[in-house]
């Protein structure tokens, strides 16, 4: 087992098609681990020049990547900490591991920890807390003296097909007031044009609807507060990048609500094997009155259970409140998991990130009173 510390840079420029591959049979899915999807935050310079990762090969093939970027809490760097998390568009912070054999490849990295320029404590972001990952990071660091601490647990919501077909899945899990609200919307929306889904892959069509996406975005209260992808130089280049199919149409694609062929929802969507994860959406904002992201999911959900291109959906949110809460039939636990050489690494990263994330309303109060 050949283990290094090399610079995302270096690993995406070296070793992308051993990446992809080893994107194919993960241990655990994670598109956002996709090298043109890493490479488009590099290139935009989202990502801190620092950026690196532990890799491990066997029999010279890549086994496993561990990522690792300096974290920073209001653009400061927390000294000696670092997160799995590249941006703020890395939506799951799991890391790459291979099927075979996982346990001995979380091992390789966790007693790389402290040692060789690698960090002595890591925070993986927004990951599964009953995945297999996370299983055997927990069990795999107290056998090496790791320490490992969760915190800002939520739920994320998930699509499976747990029910029988679509119309036992809107009797089941949404509820008749929710049901007759959607139906009398898109009633509504129908005296207006032909209502439609559409799901594109091909590159030039999820371009355009890309572009759509943007636009209605950047109209919207992202636009206004700023936080739109457009609102920024560095982030609509990344945007353009990552969202690209580049030729790769397994990996991207959009869905889109459509009213006499006029977009007026978009939600752009990541596949990594039989999981497809839906982690930006936006609306037209002259039709919110028929809730046209409510409309887009309903749909959605209808095109889940007659299609078999996908078997799981993860809405990729990373709080509690989401416009697919009472739609989708599953909530699964994710958090933040830190991994450290010591006890008291833990816990003091621990409070650091939980300080912080306390302080946060405070913050918000005193901007907002002093703007």
């Amino acid at each position: 087992m050949d283990i290094a510390y090399v610079s995302m840079r270096d690993l995406v420029e070296q070793s992308a098609e051993d990446w992809r591959e080893l994107l194919t049979h993960p241990l655990t899915e994670n598109p956002f681990l996709h090298p043109s999807y890493v490479k488009a935050g590099l290139d935009a310079g989202l990502d801190d020049s620092q950026s690196a990762a532990v890799k491990v090969s066997r029999a010279s093939k890549l086994a496993a990547v561990f990522p690792y970027s300096p974290l920073k809490l209001s653009g400061l760097k927390v000294p000696g900490v670092w997160t799995s998390e590249l941006n703020i568009y890395h939506f799951n912070g799991a890391p790459l591991i291979a099927q075979d054999q996982p346990a001995d490849l979380i091992k390789a990295w966790l007693e790389t920890m402290g040692s060789k320029g690698v960090p002595g404590a890591c925070v993986l972001r927004h990951i599964d807390l009953s995945s297999d990952v996370t299983r055997l990071i927990k069990e795999v660091a107290q056998a090496t003296g790791r320490r490992v601490r969760t915190i800002h647990r939520y739920d994320r919501p998930f699509l499976t097909r747990a029910h029988d077909g679509f119309e036992d899945h809107v009797k089941t899990v949404l509820s008749k007031r929710r049901v007759k609200d959607i139906r009398r919307n898109l009633r509504r929306l129908g005296e207006k044009g032909e209502v439609r889904l559409e799901h594109v892959t091909d590159q030039a069509a999820v371009a355009a609807r890309l572009e759509d996406f943007l636009q209605m975005e950047a109209a919207g209260w992202k636009g206004e507060a700023g936080t739109a992808f457009l609102s920024q130089d560095k982030s609509a280049g990344f945007a353009r990048a990552a969202f690209a199919t580049d030729g790769q149409e397994e990996l991207i694609s959009t869905d889109t609500l459509l009213v006499d062929d006029v977009p007026i929802a978009v939600s752009l969507n990541m596949q990594s094997g039989t999981t497809r994860f839906t982690p930006k959406g936006a609306i037209d904002e002259a039709y919110r009155s028929v809730s046209p992201g409510v409309l887009l999911e309903y749909l959605v959900i209808e095109a889940f259970y007659a299609n078999q291109d996908c078997d799981i959906m993860d809405s990729a949110i990373t709080t509690d409140s989401h416009v697919v809460a009472g739609l989708w039939n599953e909530d699964v636990p994710h958090g933040d998991v830190i991994v450290a050489t010591s006890s008291w690494k833990a816990n003091a990263v621990a409070a650091i990130l939980n300080g912080f994330e306390n302080a946060k309303p405070l913050v918000k109060c005193l901007r907002d009173k002093i703007s």
